[in-house]
């Protein structure tokens, strides 16, 4: 689903969940809608077991190919930044800024969309179940002035979806919760490129497969 964000940009809400699959996919919608600058916000991808760091790896190279911006959100999505740093993006074949955010800055990561997201950008948010991510996707539409109305409709929506297997119901149709405050977190590294607000510089190890309902 593309809805209105901050500032005169769009949001691809494809939050719902993530797997390999389904990240390429949305992936490639944003590619195809080839924005002015295309901005990938990408969340862990759980439950992989022993495959987990080549599964992210993949997702960080299609995401520095085809993103100006990439910021990540957790332990195992470091993986994704680290790999999306290494590729020729789509900016004059330079990688992609990153910017990674550990469990426990979910704040500061959308203090940073709300401050960095500008007109001609497109947005695109995924990551694991676990992870609530439409919890941010509703905080940046709230400061769009959009929301649910009286019958659950998303004001706004543009039809565009993403083809990544969201569960029957969740879209323009359904009704979205308020925005909780965030629950319980997990500690993690601190951000790779220019300090955001509440963020830290500087890379971080990769972690292990982690194992996490969706």
């Amino acid at each position: 689903l593309v809805i209105p964000g901050p500032n005169g940009s769009r949001i691809i809400d494809d939050t719902y969940n993530a797997s390999t699959p389904s990240v390429l996919s949305a992936l490639g919608l944003l590619a195809s809608l080839n924005p002015e600058r295309a901005i990938a916000v990408l969340g862990d991808m759980r439950e992989m077991g022993e495959i987990a760091e080549q599964e992210h790896k993949i997702v960080g190279r299609r995401a520095g190919e085809v993103a100006d911006l990439v910021v990540t959100y957790g332990d195992l999505a470091r993986i994704i930044a680290d790999e999306a740093r290494t590729v020729e993006g789509r900016n004059d074949g330079q990688p992609p800024d990153v910017v990674s955010f550990s469990l426990d800055q979910r704040t500061e990561l959308v203090a940073y969309l709300r401050q960095e997201l500008r007109a001609g950008d497109v947005v695109l948010l995924k990551g694991s179940r676990g992870l609530m991510m439409e919890e941010m996707v509703d905080a940046l539409r709230a400061d769009a002035g959009y929301g649910p109305d009286a019958t659950g409709a998303d004001a706004g929506a543009d039809p565009v979806r993403p083809s990544s297997g969201q569960a029957p119901g969740r879209g323009a149709q359904e009704r979205r919760p308020a925005l909780a405050a965030p629950g319980r977190q997990e500690p993690g590294h601190p951000a790779l490129r220019e300090r955001p607000p509440g963020g830290d510089r500087g890379g971080g190890a990769v972690h292990p497969a982690q194992r996490g309902s969706l």
